[in-house]
């Protein structure tokens, strides 16, 4: 099974930059 990395890791950024943002918006008021 071919795995496209590159597209992987952007889409593991992508979320974990959403999820960080969203709690760090929640806990810093």
């Amino acid at each position: 099974m071919k795995v496209n990395w590159k597209s992987v890791i952007n889409f593991v950024i992508t979320v974990l930059t959403a999820v960080l943002s969203t709690f760090c918006m929640q806990s810093c008021k």
